[in-house]
Formats: structure tokens, C-alpha cells, sequence
């Protein structure tokens, strides 16, 4: 019975599917890598905070690497009764400790006109690192970590309440990879300047 179990785990294992690995030359599959500019739908099962939740019902992954890495781009959470019947609902650029992400509110503003020049020069931008969520309202969030440059532009198309699903148009602006190797001798995200 255990020889048959440590098979199947084995087999699993080898049928999985692949990991995104860096090449000789230090570059990502195209696989693993989001696609730009393409208006894709998704939907929210219900916020991070309520009971039962996790990435898999609140966050928003632009690939596969990212998916991988557990790094989403987005989070929808919520503050407020336990029951998850609170009325205040909002994003928020989730970041690992090694690097740093941020989100505005674009206002009204067509997805459409969005790109990565002009997302941070609308007025009504201010970014921080979550935002109060509106249906009709475009955000950008932009996500820097030590592999990875990200910035991902959404309209929130339908939002009718916290115990009811989220949905929202996204498409990737942005994404620059690179491995930790690439960087000036001596860098860590974690140290300071010194005389």
C-alpha cells in the first residue's frame, strides 16, 4: 500500500504542470509571462477577509509566474462584520517583503485610454495602497519585486454587495522580468546606506 501511494505521488509529481524556470540567458517562457494589452474578464468569489476565503476566491494572478510565485496582483478584501456583511469593500496591491506595489483610482475613465505613461497623470490618481471599490472606476496597480515590474489596469464592471460576487475587466500594461542575479553587486532589498 505505501509503494503504491509513493507511485502515484510520484507520477503526480512528474505530470504536473511545469514550473516557469529561468533559461541560460536568463529569460522566462513566453507561457509564464502575461499577455499585454488584451482585455480579459474576471470575477471575485467574495473578499480575502470573509470565512472560507483565500487567493483562490480573492486575488487576481496575470500569469502563470506570478501564480507560482503566489504573488498576486490584486486583492479584493473587505473591513468590517465578521459575517462578511460589512459595508466597506476595497482593493488592495498586495507586495512581498521584497518589493512594493501600489494602486490608484483612475476615476471614470475608459480602460481602453489606460497605458503606462498616462495612468499615474490622471487627476483623480493618488495612489496608495488600497482603494474604496466603484463600479464604473478604473485603477491601475503597479508592482515592483525583485524579479518583477507589473502594472495592471482594471474596470470594475459589476459590484452589487459583499455576498455577492466581484467582477472586473483587466488587462496587463506592464511586465518586465529579470532574475536576482541581474543586479549591481552587493544589493539587498533589505539593506540601508552607509557613510
Amino acid at each position: 500500500m505505501t509503494n503504491t501511494l509513493a507511485l502515484l505521488l510520484f507520477v503526480a509529481a512528474c505530470t504536473a504542470a511545469p514550473r516557469c524556470t529561468w533559461d541560460e540567458q536568463g529569460h522566462l517562457p513566453t507561457d509564464c509571462k502575461p499577455t499585454l494589452f488584451q482585455i480579459f474578464n474576471h470575477t471575485f468569489a467574495q473578499p480575502y477577509s470573509c470565512k472560507g476565503s483565500g487567493y483562490n476566491t480573492s486575488a487576481l494572478f496575470v500569469s502563470k509566474y506570478y501564480k507560482q510565485d503566489n504573488s498576486p496582483q490584486l486583492l479584493y478584501d473587505r473591513s468590517g462584520a465578521e459575517n462578511c456583511q460589512g459595508p466597506n469593500a476595497w482593493f488592495s496591491a498586495p507586495t512581498s517583503w521584497e518589493g512594493f506595489s501600489t494602486i490608484g483610482d483612475l476615476g471614470a475613465v475608459p480602460l481602453t485610454s489606460v497605458n503606462f505613461n498616462n495612468a499615474a497623470l490622471y487627476t483623480k490618481a493618488s495612489f496608495t495602497q488600497e482603494v474604496k471599490i466603484q463600479v464604473g472606476h478604473t485603477y491601475a496597480t503597479m508592482q515592483s519585486t525583485v524579479e518583477s515590474l507589473c502594472m495592471v489596469a482594471f474596470t470594475v464592471t459589476n459590484f452589487t454587495g459583499l455576498e455577492h460576487p466581484l467582477s472586473i475587466q483587466y488587462a496587463t500594461i506592464q511586465a518586465i522580468f529579470h532574475q536576482r542575479w541581474d543586479y549591481t553587486p552587493g544589493f539587498s532589498p533589505s539593506k540601508h546606506p552607509h557613510a
